[in-house]
């Protein structure tokens, strides 16, 4: 029998959800919701689902991306997932969202040479949350944030060696600070959202290993607490 995960994907702007076969994926959809994702979310399951010609009940395992990104984001895609796990009696993967980045844009990079890869997630302003990893996905960092600026980026630079990839939805905004002189010959860019479909490998790798997270009582790794404001209305 062939092994059937859905990928959820909600720490972004991008609502998407991926059907993963064997740990090949064979349909993906996607919303750019604007952070709506509640009333999004189950219309893009059920059009995976009739797409594929699968039922629920055909599902051997949700994975979630776990952040960091949207507290709201992450929130709505963590409970979702909960309650189909729950109610199928199937176990839930999380999938750190910079790890599948990072999958990602080892895919597209075709560089033979030494290289690592900062996977970004736009953080708002001029900050993104990034974690460093060497040409083989191996971990060089632990998840921060960081703020772009000259003096941050050079310092960046010299801790790798070789080409540095910074990829993500993170990285296109670093042309900002570089503007009227260029990019650092080192740094090459690869802007993308993030999607579903990036967190199919790892998430059927962790299925093989059992690496399953506890229904009831994991959270997502949102980095920072969330910023709650009364709206003005109510001032």
């Amino acid at each position: 029998m062939p092994t059937n995960i859905l990928c959820i994907e909600t720490a972004t702007d991008v609502c998407s959800v991926a059907l993963s076969v064997d740990g090949l994926c064979q349909i993906e959809e996607q919303l750019s919701t604007g952070l709506r994702h509640s009333s999004g979310l189950t219309q893009l399951v059920s059009d995976i689902l009739k797409g594929s010609q699968l039922n629920l009940t055909d599902i051997n395992a949700i994975a979630i991306s776990d952040g960091p990104g949207s507290y709201t984001g992450l929130r709505v895609g963590l409970s979702s997932s909960k309650a189909f796990c729950y109610a199928l009696d199937i176990p839930l993967i999380s999938v750190p969202t910079l790890d599948a980045i990072a999958e990602n844009a080892k895919n597209i990079i075709s560089e033979k040479s030494q290289y690592q890869i900062l996977s970004t997630i736009d953080a708002r302003r001029m900050e993104v949350y990034c974690a460093l990893y060497d040409n083989v996905l191996s971990s060089l960092s632990d998840t921060t944030n960081l703020i772009y600026s000259e003096d941050s980026i050079e310092h960046l630079l010299s801790t790798v060696s070789g080409t540095l990839y910074i990829v993500g939805n993170g990285a296109a905004k670093l042309h900002k600070l570089y503007v009227d002189k260029g990019l650092p010959k080192r740094i090459k860019l690869l802007p993308f959202e993030c999607s579903a479909e990036h967190m199919v490998q790892i998430a059927y790798d962790k299925y093989g290993k059992s690496e399953y997270s506890d229904i009831a009582y994991h959270t997502p790794f949102y980095y920072k607490s969330p910023n709650i404001t009364i709206p003005k209305s109510q001032l």
